[in-house]
């Protein structure tokens, strides 16, 4: 028996037969669950060494301004706020901040934080919740996402131990958000999409009721695996239409538990207002309402047309069920049409959204001469060409499952073509196929072993090549990755030393810069109040930051300012003030390089919060404006 090779245990129901070991070079493997077991502790090693390394090289400090602003979010559950209550205290731009983020992501932690205060202080509870429950997550993700691997390997060949280490290498983005501290919502995503291609592989009605529970799990955390959730649902349907083995099954079980699940989950974790109300960037009533009535009338569908043999008539049941969907929520909440960034004006999305980095395709890194940047984007161009072949050889003996796996993988690849936050998502899905390549790779004759390691390189290379030339030719706008003028009202120029400033800061209300109101709303007094954050519903205040501190025009900075009654930013380096090129009479141009500005004047912080700090502040004369 060759070094390194695991059963592949676990097929779909329905496949052939007696698996009970695989001779090869006159030795037996045997089946079951220690098989499985070592993969799933290969795959875990290896996430380990990388969280380790990432640590190392970022000394420790792996957390982003989503770990962040979550971490205020939950503070303030456990503290009292209300369940359904996501307004978050101790910022007003001067409109509420209410927050998008679900309910389902704090819930963990306040209940580990709770459980641990019984021992230890509330607040060291909660840091090792934040601590523990993200490797607890990944532990979770790694077992449904080898089991994944498991099932989309060649049923009467070894699992490849070493595709099993090359996939957790591959995954290494998406295996990043599981580490200790990162407690947003992108590590339970993945989570959800992991579920969502086992119970795909599963094909059954246990399978289609994990899919549908993955579904809502994931929609109700946060909306970006709906473009991945939109093609796994046709393939689901299609699959139905087109009497696919056990089809009938799933589709009937999937959409049963769609129709019941979205309003519950809905109803339980964001009340009856989420049931109700229009909100185009979370899973509020048009979703909701999408979900529910598509996934009812499927369920009609399929039980009216059982025993219907005629593809017609399928597709028929589905289109009518799909334009009544539509209908429904389009006449009765056209807001919809607005978009997730309705709340966004033209102005702030030029000077800051289309700037910030991963809105931009994962092409425009490619474009400036992030090269490595190839390399991930090769193996999965590689991995979709490979698995393409694989999945549709599968498709012709009936077994339509991995095809689902792949396309959720191929509508990751392209999302991230077009804004590269989405780059776990591709990572994830597309390298649950590489063990068993690799497998059969193994498996082959020494002769074919070539060919098929000649066209590996070969698909390889020419996906980079046409990627590297797409990026070339595309009219990517490369200065969103370069330092401008609007950028620097978002740049964090604090230093660690502020922390004592931020908490002397006066009871009022501040126009603050996003990195500013961040670490006011962790360190600051209940009585000062932010404005602006780096997150999409935080646009109004960033225009009001724009019209205040980044325009000229005095009508516009007298309205920014009204609401407020102090100015605060952190003070920038000499050598950003030198490179500053926004408007040069502007406020902003004036405050950083020390110049005074009409209507706003310096205050002083009280020592010893005065010493070595960064931390500046104006109050707000209305009159001198």
């Amino acid at each position: 028996m060759k070094s390194g090779l695991i059963r592949a245990g676990g097929v779909e129901r329905g496949m052939a037969a007696d698996e009970s070991s695989v001779t090869e070079g006159g030795a037996g493997i045997p089946a079951g669950k220690p098989a499985g077991l070592r993969a799933l502790a290969l795959f875990l090693l290896v996430a380990a060494v990388f969280m380790a390394l990432y640590v190392m090289i970022v000394g420790g400090n792996a957390v982003d301004v989503d770990d962040r602003l979550r971490a205020v979010q939950i503070h303030q559950l456990l503290q009292g706020k209300g369940w359904y209550d996501l307004t978050l205290s101790g910022i007003a731009m001067p409109e509420p901040y209410v927050s998008p983020w679900s309910r389902l992501v704090d819930a963990p932690y306040v209940a580990i934080a709770g459980l641990l205060s019984w021992a230890i202080p509330r607040e060291d509870a909660l840091h090792l919740a934040f601590l523990v429950f993200p490797p607890f997550l990944l532990l979770v993700f790694a077992a449904l996402a080898v089991a994944t691997m498991v099932r989309l390997a060649p049923q009467r060949l070894p699992l490849s131990l070493p595709g099993v280490l090359f996939a957790a290498l591959v995954m290494n983005r998406a295996l990043f958000e599981f580490m200790p501290l990162r407690i947003d919502h992108h590590g339970m995503q993945l989570l959800a999409l992991a579920a969502l291609a086992f119970g795909t592989m599963l094909w059954s009605s246990r399978g289609a009721m994990l899919m549908a529970g993955a579904v809502v799990l994931s929609v109700t955390v946060g909306l970006e695996g709906l473009p991945i959730i939109a093609v796994l649902w046709a393939g689901v349907a299609l699959a139905w239409v087109f009497h696919q083995p056990g089809a009938d099954r799933v589709f009937l079980t999937f959409s049963l538990s769609l129709t019941v699940l979205a309003p519950l989950v809905t109803l339980l974790v964001a009340g009856p207002r989420g049931l109700t109300t229009v909100e185009t960037d979370i899973f509020s009533a048009p979703y909701v309402t999408l979900f529910t009535v598509f996934a009812f009338l499927s369920v009609v569908a399929a039980k009216a047309m059982s025993a219907s043999r005629g593809v017609a008539g399928r597709l028929a049941a589905l289109a009518f069920a799909g334009v009544v969907s539509i209908a429904i929520v389009l006449s009765t909440m056209p807001a919809v049409l607005t978009g997730p960034f309705a709340m966004i004006d033209s102005v702030s999305r030029s000077l800051w959204l289309n700037r910030i980095p991963q809105e931009n395709s994962i092409l425009l890194l490619v474009a400036i001469g992030q090269w490595p940047r190839l390399i991930p984007l090769a193996i999965e161009a590689s991995l979709i060409v490979f698995a393409a072949a694989t999945c549709l050889s599968k498709v012709r003996s009936g077994r339509v499952a991995p095809l689902l796996v792949l396309a959720m993988g191929i509508a990751a690849f392209c999302c991230n073509l077009v804004a590269f936050r989405f780059l776990p998502f591709p990572a994830m899905l597309l390298s649950l196929f590489l063990p068993g390549l690799l497998t059969r790779l193994l498996a082959a004759t020494a002769g074919r072993r070539r060919q098929l390691a000649a066209a590996t390189l070969l698909t390889a290379t020419g996906s980079a090549g046409l990627l590297f030339a797409t990026a070339k030719l595309l009219p990517l706008d490369r200065s969103a990755m370069t330092l401008q003028g609007p950028d620097y009202l978002t740049l964090d120029t604090c230093s660690p030393a502020d922390k004592a400033a931020f908490a002397s800061l006066p009871a009022g209300r501040y126009l603050s810069t996003p990195p500013v109101s961040l670490k006011m709303l962790e360190g600051a007094p209940s009585g000062a109040v932010a404005s602006a954050l780096h997150f999409h519903r935080g646009a109004p205040a960033m225009r009001r930051l724009f019209d205040a501190l980044y325009f000229q025009e005095p009508a516009a900075r007298r309205a920014a300012l009204a609401p407020f009654d102090y100015v605060v930013l952190c003070a920038y380096p000499p050598a950003r003030i030198a490179a500053y090129e926004g408007p040069p009479s502007s406020a902003f141009a004036s405050l950083i390089a020390g110049r005074p500005v009409p209507g706003l004047e310096p205050v002083l912080l009280p020592l010893p919060a005065a010493q070595d700090t960064s931390l500046r502040l104006y109050r707000i004369d209305h009159d001198r404006l």
